[in-house]
Order: structure tokens, then sequence, then C-alpha cells
């Protein structure tokens, strides 16, 4: 499972990969002039705190403008409590740091949207798609 990893922090990249590696995941750093993440990807996680303003808001936009293709989630401290919840409602885990269950989150939900869409369905809008940690 490919993992598209938005963000400009070296240390967090490198824990990421070591944390997705340890869950079976394959992490694709990409950065602020790579094109946005496709559907060359299982699933994608934002690093919030390090992405640029403008990118932030391009991508909040994206996340809450319909149903999302892949699995997303996003780390970060410098969210509201409004957006981190309208994240929530449209799916997108919230967590405020990097940890090993974002990437186990990802990994289940992945495997979620995977069987709904071999049954032909949409995937349930709960706790299996749209996890939360308590810390916007």
């Amino acid at each position: 499972m490919r993992v598209a990893y938005l963000t400009t922090d070296e240390v967090n990249e490198e824990l990421a990969r070591q944390m997705a590696q340890e869950c079976g995941l394959t992490l694709c750093p990409l950065a602020p002039k790579d094109d946005p993440p496709d559907g060359a990807y299982d699933a994608v996680l934002y690093d919030w705190d390090s992405w640029p303003t403008e990118g932030r808001r391009e991508a909040l936009a994206a996340m809450l403008a319909g149903p999302l293709p892949h699995a997303v989630a996003l780390h970060g401290y410098h969210l509201e409590d409004d957006q981190a919840e309208a994240l929530r409602r449209h799916t997108v885990a919230v967590y405020g740091r990097l940890q090993p269950r974002v990437f186990w989150f990802l990994r289940r939900a992945v495997r979620a949207l995977r069987a709904a869409k071999d049954l032909g369905g949409t995937p349930p809008n709960d706790s299996a798609t749209g996890e939360r940690d308590g810390a916007a």
C-alpha cells in the first residue's frame, strides 16, 4: 500500500518512513512543488504544520469538497477545532502528532475502502474511516 506523505520536515519524513514500514506501508514523500496526490496512492497523509499556508487552504478545500478517493489522515497542531471537526465528518482522521496509530489507521482504512469497492458499495462513514485522537 502506497501512502503519499505531504511534508517539508525531514525529521518527520524519516520518522514516518520507519512507522510506515513497521505497518507494511510504502511511504512516498511529496513536497509543495510536486503534483497533488492522485490515484497513484492508496492513502494520503498531511504534515499540516510543515505544509505551506496556501497549500493548506487548497488541501482543506479539496478534502471538504466531496467524497475522497482514498484514505486520508493529517497530523498537526495548527488546525482550528471547527476545521478538524469538519474534516472528521468527511472521513479524514485528525491527529495532533505523528505516531504509529496514524499508519495503522491508514492501513485499516485502505482495506475498508478496497473491500467496499470490491462489493460495489461505498465505505461506512464511521470510526473505521474517521478516527480522532482527541488532539486536533
